[in-house]
């Protein structure tokens, strides 16, 4: 992996439902932050771009990020006041040095 590459900062957060609490017990709504961390950021290209237009998901991006323990599916992605959905995570060679997810941009209704 060439690191010098993760050069943009992104957030991964999790959404907190009625049922979450905090530390004390009180309840909470909202989002928290996982982790933040650098990553590099692409649109898709080539194959991907036009498999994803067969079903419309022309605002995915491929983020490439260090490893770490416990990223979900569950979790959203937040890169420049945009939200993303995580929908892939590829643990790339199954080497735990370097993640490839992908995501699509959850656009604002209305």
């Amino acid at each position: 992996m060439n690191f010098s590459k993760l050069d943009k900062r992104i957030k991964f957060i999790s959404t907190i439902g009625e049922n979450g609490v905090d530390e004390d017990g009180y309840k909470i709504e909202g989002t928290k932050v996982i982790r933040e961390c650098w990553a590099s950021v692409r649109g898709l290209r080539g194959r991907e771009f036009y498999n994803a237009a067969s079903i419309q998901s022309q605002e995915d991006k491929i983020f490439n990020c260090r490893y770490f323990e416990g990223i979900t599916t569950k979790m959203n992605i937040l890169y420049n006041n945009r939200k993303f959905n995580i929908y892939s995570i590829n643990d790339l060679e199954e080497k735990h040095i370097e993640y490839e997810i992908h995501a699509k941009e959850v656009r604002k209704s209305g």
